[in-house]
């Protein structure tokens, strides 16, 4: 979920945490993927939160690779 803060709208955009519920910077929540079974699903993890999941190896840091265009 996202919520948009600012008077024009171009303000900081805030994300909830998937594990605590609570708002955060979109920039501060970390992108983690939580594989059960045969399924994976995509989780966004505040920093508090990341403590607990660290230590459970369901969960993996999602790593988005920058596309480079050469011309």
């Amino acid at each position: 979920m996202r919520i948009e803060v600012g008077d024009e709208g171009g303000g900081k955009s805030m994300d909830k945490c998937s594990i605590c519920g609570k708002t955060y910077p979109e920039t501060t929540l970390k992108k983690m993927v939580q594989i059960s079974g045969r399924k994976a699903y995509l989780n966004q993890i505040c920093p508090a939160c990341q403590a607990i999941v660290l230590n459970n190896p369901s969960y993996y840091y999602l790593e988005e690779k920058s596309k480079k265009t050469t011309s």
